[in-house]
């Protein structure tokens, strides 16, 4: 049976059937994967403190880093550490004779005058002063009728560095003069203490004072 064909008003309607459809229908959309702007940028963005990707089989090389004290503390222990030579002391520094009398300090007045003409020798001996006597030859005069003698004796020369010797002058005070007489002595330097090799004055009444 033949089919009438439709009316152009038909075809309209149903065109427009096929447009519109109900106000509070919803249309359907396509699914679109939503993306966040910033994405992108941040899986290319490296943290500042990330390490770089390496391949799997290559080795990471680490940079060493030294301790911010470690190299101070080394040049601490270098400071410290020192060196020290030893002297060879002479033997006039082990052997010789040990006079401790008080009555040599050229702050004692005179009970007794001395004189070390009868004392000593003409022959020089190695003497070390110490205890109540004193440790050294006195470098300084003030009058007569000191240490325990008329005209006291005191050392005018200079001192020797460790282990080495020196030869200097003892003067003797009288009559306002302070070298009146004078004769030589040696001094060693032992490390701590002083050692002369003393001979006998020239006259009476002189003395060694010490200090």
């Amino acid at each position: 049976q033949a089919q009438h064909p439709r009316q152009p008003h038909q075809l309209l309607q149903v065109q427009r059937q096929h447009l519109h459809r109900h106000p509070h229908q919803p249309q359907p959309k396509q699914h679109q994967q939503h993306q966040h702007p910033h994405r992108h940028r941040h899986l290319q963005v490296q943290h500042p403190h990330q390490h770089q990707r390496q391949h799997p089989h290559q080795p990471q090389v680490k940079q060493h880093q030294q301790h911010p004290h470690q190299h101070q503390a080394q040049v601490q222990h270098l400071k410290v550490t020192t060196t020290t030579t030893s002297v060879a002391l002479p033997s006039q520094c082990f052997s010789y004779t040990s006079i401790t009398d008080a009555t040599r300090l050229m702050t004692y007045g005179v009970a007794t005058s001395q004189c070390d003409y009868y004392y000593f020798l003409s022959t020089p001996v190695w003497v070390r002063f110490s205890g109540a006597g004193g440790t050294m030859l006195a470098n300084y005069y003030t009058s007569i009728y000191r240490c325990n003698t008329d005209a006291p004796g005191w050392y005018t020369g200079s001192l020797p560095a460790v282990g080495s010797t020196v030869t200097g002058t003892v003067c003797y005070y009288w009559a306002s003069n302070s070298c009146n007489w004078s004769n030589s002595v040696s001094v060693t330097n032992c490390n701590g203490y002083y050692v002369y090799d003393l001979i006998r004055p020239t006259v009476c009444n002189l003395r060694y004072c010490t200090m």
